[in-house]
């Protein structure tokens, strides 16, 4: 099973997150809820974490927040600390209407000291209202609060103290939208929503505005809106001065097209679609925040359908948590965690290579299973796979991991397998190469990634290796060699070949006896080793260095061939002697 690699906090029933400028991080909390040996635990106090650079901090603390889900946070500029309000019970499941302030490194529970507060409530929205000077909080949903347990209110939140802002029979935006402060426009966004509430089946694409006390349906004013939705996140991105939204909710009844993963800007009454399908899996509920120290909005966390990719069930769309972040720039989402990391982004067939699993949220019996892999490689319940590919071609595989609480997080990576290189031949010039000659060594290559690396292998002695397919050299020694050639391509592919090479000392110079009625018209002749003599004489030369004498019967003659050096040569001369034929008369000339 993986081992626990807890390094990025968990999504059950949603985390509460918001830029905290006092500690130059993202801060999150989630509800340090676990499954062990089949009982859920949730322990006391909830899990704080600080983001920054791309990592997931816990902090070390021992007071805060008991652990909940479905609360709200944002950062009160005014009092210059975090406020967290409301959620569910994650053991007991009761809605709370508690308020914790987070500065200094320490969480404080305010809510016994508060003569005034919104009722228990979860699901609700809030952010910091710059231009009134307080924090905002709308809506959210109870079941004390009747049958449908929707609250369409609107509270402030300033120097400690509650006040509701609603005003009777005024409209105000539907439930289950999403807002956030638009700097550039100098007003409270808010988005979408279900105006029954819940699953209703009915959506909205309103567009409000929160200015002065007050909210006003901007709708009918704003240009190219979103399709209806409720529970899409929006965030101000100050790095492009325009408001981000991505995702949401847009049917009742889920199915593998209900959750939506796109991406739109907003800015001076227009809307602006930028990715009809952002990297991430289509969700609703990801919590975002604008990291002013990396100047990036993060993304973490949602709620949708994922693809069952138990292999050992038949492929069904399943609601879960999300548990992975997600970083938002130039108009682009990156995975931050997990995020799934291939040793080398192009391999070869036949190569080893591996797939790691990077800043995965984990618990004790999570699922980590791999999908998609090249041909050859098999998914293997671990943070690591290694495996060699046999089959050519682009492929994206991706990992989920499913954590012992239902929490899933996915992600993606790409892979280019090519062919490994191979030598289709591999051969010198001649098999037989004399001292001083010049000989060439031959490969044909094939396949492989990128730039080839050749080396040669056991060459004789006078011959350099070559980055080269075709070696040319002159050997300064004789003997017999065996040369290897060693492809590599660009990431690690090999091939290799050999083929043999006989280098002698030196070419034997033939002296027939002198022309006669027995050998006419025979003068000096050249022989190479290997290579045959003239038709008068089949003989093959070997190393005759200490050779000094050799008696050869051809046709009926007897022939003695002598063996000297002569000028840094060896010559030999061939001389006929005593009749052999079968009359007993001489033997008959050389054919």
């Amino acid at each position: 099973m993986p081992a626990n690699n807890s390094s990025a906090p968990g999504d059950f029933a949603g985390v509460a997150m918001a830029y905290d400028p006092s500690v130059g991080a993202i801060v999150a909390v989630d509800a340090n809820f676990s499954f062990v040996n089949g009982t859920f635990t949730a322990s006391n106090p909830a899990l704080t974490w600080t983001y920054s650079a791309g990592n997931w901090t816990r902090l070390n603390l021992t007071t805060g927040p008991p652990p909940l889900g479905f609360w709200t946070m944002t950062y009160d500029t005014a009092d210059q600390c975090l406020v967290l309000f409301g959620g569910e019970e994650i053991l007991g499941g009761s809605t709370v209407n508690y308020t914790f302030t987070f500065a200094n490194g320490t969480w404080t529970n305010l809510t016994p000291n508060l003569t005034v507060s919104p009722p228990p409530l979860q699901l609700s929205q809030m952010t910091y209202d710059a231009a009134d000077g307080y924090v905002l909080l709308h809506g959210g949903f109870s079941p004390t609060l009747g049958t449908s347990g929707n609250y369409m209110v609107t509270w402030a939140f300033v120097n400690g103290t509650w006040a509701n802002l609603t005003r009777p029979a005024s409209p105000m935006p539907a439930l289950n939208g999403w807002m956030t402060y638009d700097v550039s426009d100098r007003y409270v966004l808010y988005f979408g929503g279900s105006p029954g509430g819940g699953m209703t089946g009915s959506h909205t694409n309103d567009t409000w505005e929160f200015r002065n006390g007050s909210w006003t349906n901007l709708t009918a004013i704003v240009h190219n809106a979103p399709s209806p939705r409720d529970r899409a996140p929006i965030e101000y991105d100050s790095a492009t001065g325009t408001v981000i939204l991505c995702g949401g909710q847009r049917s009742a009844y889920p199915s593998n097209s209900s959750y939506l993963n796109d991406t739109w800007s907003y800015s001076a009454l227009t809307w602006t679609e930028l990715s009809p399908s952002s990297g991430f899996s289509p969700r609703e509920n990801m919590v975002l925040a604008y990291n002013a120290a990396d100047r990036q909005v993060v993304g973490f966390g949602g709620f949708g359908l994922v693809l069952n990719v138990n292999p050992n069930a038949s492929q069904s769309y399943v609601e879960n948590d999300f548990a992975d972040t997600w970083s938002y720039s130039g108009g682009t989402w990156t995975p931050v965690a997990p995020v799934l990391t291939p040793a080398r982004p192009i391999v070869d067939t036949g190569a080893t290579f591996s797939l790691s699993v990077i800043g995965s949220a984990d618990s004790p019996g999570a699922r980590v299973i791999y999908v998609g892999l090249p041909g050859g490689c098999v998914s293997q319940n671990s943070y690591r796979l290694e495996c060699r590919p046999n089959r050519a071609g682009t492929f994206r595989p991706a990992v989920e991991i499913e954590t012992s609480l239902g929490d899933i997080s996915w992600a993606f990576t790409e892979i280019i397998v090519n062919v490994g290189p191979s030598v289709a031949s591999f051969r010198a010039s001649s098999s037989i190469v004399r001292l001083g000659e010049s000989m060439q060594v031959t490969a044909v290559v094939t396949n492989g990634t990128g730039a080839l690396s050749i080396q040669h292998t056991g060459l004789p002695p006078g011959c350099q290796d070559q980055n080269s397919s075709a070696l040319v050299c002159r050997p300064t020694s004789p003997g017999t060699f065996t040369i290897g050639i060693v492809v590599t391509d660009r990431v690690g592919g090999v091939a290799t070949a050999e083929t043999s090479v006989r280098v002698i000392d030196s070419d034997f110079v033939v002296h027939p006896p002198a022309t006669s009625s027995r050998s006419p018209g025979l003068g000096p002749h050249l022989l190479h080793q290997g290579q045959p003599a003239p038709g008068w004489l089949t003989l093959q030369v070997g190393f005759l260095a200490g050779l000094t004498t050799l008696v050869a019967v051809l046709g009926w003659g007897v022939w003695r061939l002598q063996v000297r050096r002569q000028a840094g040569q060896l010559v030999a001369e061939l001389e006929h002697g005593q009749s052999d034929g079968p009359d007993g008369a001489p033997g008959p000339p050389p054919p």
